[in-house]
């Protein structure tokens, strides 16, 4: 019907996924849409939250460091097979959660926590700045 894509594509915050801004980087269009988080992590209260993956501190090696100061280990990478555009994601896990007291507080696993990173879903660069 349309002959072009429009530039600025409307939707609300169910549709900013990976692989929704992947084909709005592909067919040119401004990556204008927010993400399911995007309202929460602008919460006071979501900043507080220590324990959450994304509030958690990087060092300058790129390692995730826990709110015990003690750094997520690389596991393994796999590819996901639900996303329409391939991606890897990668599992990290700490291995100091036995002896640490904060691990209720932080896990409900029995083992060690572990979290999983999504390589190519940086919604901060996908994001508009308009949003920052």
């Amino acid at each position: 019907m349309y002959d072009r894509y429009p530039k600025y594509p409307v939707a609300d915050a169910g549709y900013g996924s990976y692989d929704n801004y992947t084909y709005c980087l592909k067919n040119k269009m401004e990556l204008y849409q927010k993400y399911g988080m995007w309202e929460k992590e602008r919460s006071s209260q979501f900043k507080k939250e220590i324990y959450r993956v994304e509030n958690m501190r990087i060092n300058r090696k790129g390692e995730y460091i826990c709110s015990n100061n003690k750094k997520f280990e690389w596991v393994r990478d796999y590819k996901s097979k639900y996303k329409r555009y391939d991606h890897t994601i990668s599992e990290y896990e700490c291995f100091y959660c036995s002896k640490c007291r904060q691990k209720k507080k932080c896990t409900k696993a029995k083992e060690n926590r572990k979290i999983t990173i999504l390589h190519g879903y940086n919604l901060k660069k996908f994001h508009n700045k308009k949003y920052r």
